[in-house]
């Protein structure tokens, strides 16, 4: 949650509590545009200006099934783009920026049964693991699977939270 005012550094959550607190004393590490409730619209603004800066292409409602791989190396997604499965090629490499699994039971049972007993799971229905299996599906190691972040869905004063005066 961005701060109401227009904090440049703030606690973004976690790094002050523990046990991160006993292994690097707590700073804020959220950044924040000096523009009050607004940080989001404006990165977004920031980051479409720059892809208009370049050649690349925007593609929207593409949804990546599988990477593809030659000689041991990603060069390129397999999507689904305008209901049609599509190759698309990559130079230096595919970044998958991708929700967790939380809404993926399976995975859930077999990695991180703790977390089914959310009664109201964060995410949306994308959140299903799909990138993680791609990675696998190249070989990737998991790590971190049985750990999952429990995350208040409210903002109520730091005191409350933290259990401070």
């Amino acid at each position: 949650m961005e701060p109401p005012d227009d904090s440049g550094l703030f606690f973004s959550g976690g790094e002050d509590s523990w046990p991160f607190t006993e292994l690097v004393p707590a700073v804020p590490r959220g950044h924040n545009p000096k523009i009050p409730a607004a940080a989001g619209g404006f990165l977004m603004q920031c980051l479409l200006k720059a892809v208009e800066r370049t050649t690349a292409q925007v593609i929207t409602d593409a949804t990546a099934q599988r990477l593809v791989v030659r000689d041991g190396e990603v060069v390129g997604v397999e999507a689904t783009i305008d209901g049609e499965r599509k190759l698309v090629a990559a130079r230096g490499g595919v970044v998958l920026a991708a929700g967790g699994f939380m809404f993926n039971h399976p995975m859930l049972e077999h990695y991180c049964p703790t977390a089914l007993k959310a009664n109201v799971p964060l995410g949306t229905d994308h959140d299903d693991g799909r990138a993680i299996r791609m990675a696998q599906g190249c070989g990737a190691a998991l790590v971190g699977m049985d750990e999952m972040e429990v995350a208040t869905p409210i903002t109520p004063p730091r005191a409350i939270v933290r259990g401070s005066s």
